[in-house]
């Protein structure tokens, strides 16, 4: 509401002075000579430093001015006030129009530099810090910032605190970001080529596993496993064949399979043939792969011919 009367109050005075024949600038002088009334001074001292100097500079020296002025005071009396207005009254304005900006920024921070050694400056720019400005021995600027903790506060502390946290997780919060447009666009090309790499590999041993497979069976005739026939039909054989001297076991051929009504037995006078009559009935052998092995390897006859020996005994 009062921003818009100001304005209205403002339309109005301009309407007033309307039909005057003034410049722009005598017109604005003259309505804000209406509006302040005796506070007009400072702001037309302002307005003039403006106009002829330009706001940085004008700014720059009445700092620099103000600076100087404080450093005088504080030298006396530390505890020394000042009011702006009566500042602003007070400033030559004018010495500084012949002195370049290069040696009004210079000498500003000389003065404020002098005048931290009086007076540190203690800033409140976010919530939850404070910004300490002060001067060292060697001429330099000293900036410190601290953590205020303030456990007074009632009402709305637990938003308070909400916005603490917040102001002070939030630039963790953008390291993600940071990372992912500054780092990630030079790693993922390379990344993209390890993975196409893996999968050529992957393919290149699957194949390699499935041709091998096709060649070792496809071109390998070696079979290692003994293939026996076995003709059970033929029962009477009565003397294991003696030419085979590798499968010949040297017993004393008790177990071998003969048919005396087929074949009889012929006593010969050398006196190392051995009568059979009184040979008893060889079991039934169940033909199994462990039968069919021990055969193979000509072991069987051994094994039945043990057996029937330790019967006798």
């Amino acid at each position: 509401m009062r921003p818009l009367t100001a304005l209205l109050v403002l339309a109005a005075c301009h309407c007033a002075c309307a039909h005057q024949p003034q410049t722009p600038r005598e017109r604005l002088d003259s309505t804000l000579r209406s509006l302040l009334g005796e506070h007009y001074s400072p702001v037309q001292r302002i307005l003039s430093c403006t106009y002829v100097l330009g706001t940085t500079k004008c700014l720059s020296a009445l700092s620099t001015w103000r600076a100087e002025r404080a450093i005088t005071a504080y030298a006396k009396d530390p505890a020394t006030r000042f009011n702006l207005t009566e500042d602003v009254e007070q400033f030559p304005w004018l010495k500084y129009s012949n002195i370049t900006d290069e040696q009004l920024y210079s000498q500003l921070y000389d003065d404020t530099r002098k005048l931290l050694r009086y007076r540190p400056l203690d800033l409140n720019l976010i919530p939850g810090y404070n910004l300490h400005l002060g001067s060292k021995g060697n001429g330099s600027v000293k900036i410190d910032i601290y953590t205020s903790d303030d456990t007074s506060e009632t009402g709305r502390s637990s938003i308070k605190k909400l916005k603490k946290y917040a102001y002070r997780f939030a630039p963790l919060m953008l390291v993600p970001g940071l990372v992912m447009s500054a780092i990630f666009p030079f790693i993922l090309p390379g990344l993209k080529m390890m993975t196409l790499m893996v999968g050529m590999m992957n393919n290149m041993a699957l194949m390699g596993a499935v041709f091998t497979m096709l060649r070792n069976n496809a071109f390998n005739d070696k079979y290692e496993h003994k293939v026996v026939y076995v003709n059970s039909g033929y029962d009477n054989e009565k003397y294991y064949a003696a030419a085979n001297t590798e499968e010949h076991i040297h017993t004393n051929h008790i177990g071998s399979l003969f048919d005396d009504s087929k074949r009889p037995l012929r006593h010969e006078d050398h006196g190392y043939g051995e009568d059979f009559d009184s040979t008893e009935e060889l079991p039934a052998l169940s033909v199994n792969p462990e039968w069919l092995k021990a055969y193979a390897d000509g072991k069987m006859f051994a094994i039945i011919g043990k057996d029937q020996h330790n019967k006798k005994h």
